[in-house]
């Protein structure tokens, strides 16, 4: 530690994904949402881009300053995050299968806990429209939505599966 610096380890429990954040003290709270331009997705959704209409999946650089630049917590988050993000998509789609909007609800809720977390803002936004229909009970509009949050969640786990990949 640098004189007059306290680190501060914090256990973050988000949505289902069990992350240990160490953070300077003076650490940047959570960011707002990316919004997206009119264009919609971008074309190519797995590069990062100096377009402002196509933002980046996944904001690493704030996620790791966050992380006070450690690249091994980073690595370790993010493999969490492989190994549940999935299973928690899959929730969303069994809750769309059954028809069961509390349900759905819920398992959007929590993933889009887990990829604001990692600054997917994106995907994470994306969630969001998938939960909101669903904790009102309007199925229609919160399975119309699930296309998209699955298009952004298969961009953050390829961008991620890259990064750990070294790339």
């Amino acid at each position: 530690n640098q004189q007059g610096t306290v680190r501060k380890e914090y256990i973050i429990a988000a949505s289902g994904l069990l992350c240990i954040f160490v953070a300077q003290t003076c650490a940047k709270p959570s960011h707002q949402p990316v919004q997206r331009s009119e264009k919609g997705i971008c074309a190519n959704r797995m590069s990062p881009s100096n377009d402002p209409n196509c933002p980046q999946v996944v904001d690493r650089a704030t996620l790791l300053e966050e992380l006070a630049g450690d690249e091994e917590l980073l690595k370790e988050i993010v493999g969490l995050f492989l190994e549940s993000g999935p299973g928690q998509l899959q929730g969303v789609r069994d809750a769309v299968a059954a028809g069961d909007a509390s349900a759905l609800s819920r398992n959007a809720h929590t993933l889009k806990g887990a990829l604001a977390q990692l600054h997917a803002d994106t995907a994470a936004a994306a969630a969001r429209e998938v939960e909101e229909p669903a904790r009102h009970g309007q199925m229609a509009a919160a399975v119309a939505a699930v296309p998209k949050l699955e298009l952004e969640f298969t961009a953050v786990q390829r961008e991620l599966e890259g990064l750990l990949k070294g790339a």
